[in-house]
């Protein structure tokens, strides 16, 4: 165990120098972590600095974070010094990296540093925490070029507070030497994680989670779009929570900016790049209804193009249901459809609008409908313009099945937003502000 704080700092040398010193040794400048702030107590400070301290809070971040990790060796907690690009030139910054994989990733090494910050409000020093990102594929052209061509946006929406705050490191000539990134901990994690948590309370407190981080995920669409960013891979992985315990509030942020794209126009049209198979916009397969029937059509014209925006708007419903219900509307549809394929209209206790509906989009009588499965309906040979509106009727319809099962715990006006966000006409989705204007909180 080290004595001091510079007996535990002095093995290491800033900007990962390979020249380690001996715990204890005599140094004119011993590397001692980072204090940002005005005049703190030593005591209190001498006390955060401590390794034993600052393990003891990696641990609780491991466990917020619902980590199985419980046991943490000093010796993988390093000192660390970096350069980022600030508003008045390189700033140098300075905390300790806990040398572990915190999260499980494909394509970079995630580690946890802290560091110690004192609030400019109250004086108090404080943790604060971040996760380092580091590419794994430092060699690979092909992934290093995608790195470069994603980054922009991604710092974009950090500067927006879109995305967690985020810094690139820098070499002490101020250039971009390694694939390195520095961003804010979200405590959370993804939806998928937070969502364990969440959906573990009792309903009636679950019920302002959902609706809250519903609001303030819309909110994040909206500044995206202010941003001219189309992000386009809108998901629950791709969003991130953080609580804070003293004001028991969550904070969310949106990441993973891969297939983001810039533009100026309200209505540009794109290429169509798959994201997620459950979390797409029909303009992706216009042929099939969520890979579970294959609809027909008598003048089917491929889309090769879409407008990313409008796509935005349907995957920003798509998770609002995930939000709100804790699943997939890919899931909630195959479910539905595999307990009601074979049944006949008559027995599924259609409401007049719904059969109304019906038979002004298949042309067949109700009498005939009636005595038709569900299955047989979707099998039908549709034209291009009454097509979508039967995808509009069948997946409202397949929701509605659900929520006879389960009912949601939530508004039935934000349920009909999702379902006008989830049009299957692109050019009849509400608009993202017209959504955060009806979505009731409460």
């Amino acid at each position: 165990m080290f004595k001091t704080v510079a007996d535990f700092a002095g093995r290491f040398s800033p900007f990962g120098s390979s020249t380690p010193t001996t715990p204890g040794s005599d140094r004119s400048t011993p590397f001692v972590p980072f204090v940002q702030g005005g005049d703190v107590s030593t005591q209190k400070m001498q006390e955060m600095l401590q390794p034993e301290k600052i393990l003891e809070h990696v641990g609780q971040i491991f466990q917020t974070a619902g980590s199985t990790e419980t046991e943490f060796s000093i010796e993988k907690l390093h000192p660390i010094a970096f350069l980022v690009q600030g508003k008045k030139g390189l700033k140098k910054r300075e905390g300790h990296l806990y040398n572990t994989i915190f999260a499980p990733s494909g394509q970079v090494f995630t580690k946890i540093l802290v560091r110690v910050k004192v609030s400019k409000k109250t004086g108090e020093c404080l943790y604060k925490d971040f996760v380092h990102l580091e590419l794994k594929s430092k060699t690979d052209p092909e992934k290093l070029a995608y790195f470069e061509e994603t980054l922009p946006l991604y710092m974009e929406a950090s500067h927006h507070r879109i995305a967690p705050k985020t810094y690139r490191l820098l070499d002490e000539g101020g250039k971009h030497s390694e694939p390195t990134l520095i961003t804010e901990l979200s405590n959370w994690g993804d939806f998928i994680s937070c969502a364990q948590k969440i959906f573990k309370k009792e309903e009636e407190t679950q019920r302002p989670y959902r609706a809250q981080l519903g609001h303030q995920f819309l909110c994040k669409v909206r500044d995206c779009h202010k941003s001219q960013i189309a992000h386009r891979d809108f998901k629950p992985d791709n969003i991130l929570v953080h609580y804070d315990e003293k004001k028991e509030e969550f904070e969310l942020k949106i990441c993973d900016f891969g297939l983001a794209e810039k533009h100026e126009s309200e209505n540009p049209l794109t290429g169509l790049d798959r994201g997620s198979r459950d979390y797409q916009p029909p303009e992706f397969c216009l042929k099939t209804f969520y890979g579970f029937f294959d609809l027909r059509l008598s003048d089917f014209v491929q889309m090769g193009q879409c407008e990313p925006y409008l796509a935005d708007r349907y995957l920003a419903g798509e998770t609002l249901f995930s939000i709100l219900t804790g699943g997939s509307i890919r899931n909630v549809l195959r479910w539905a459809i595999l307990q009601y394929k074979k049944y006949k209209l008559v027995a599924l206790r259609l409401t007049a609008s719904q059969i109304g509906t019906l038979e002004a989009i298949t042309g067949k009588d109700r009498p005939t409908l009636a005595q038709m499965t569900l299955e047989n309906v979707c099998r039908l040979t549709y034209t291009s313009k009454n097509f979508l509106a039967f995808r509009q009727w069948l997946l409202e319809f397949l929701m509605d099945c659900y929520f006879r099962k389960d009912p949601p715990q939530t508004s039935p006006e934000n349920i009909r937003v999702i379902k006008d966000l989830l049009q299957q006409d692109p050019s009849a989705r509400i608009t993202i502000e017209d959504a955060i204007s009806r979505w009731q909180v409460q």
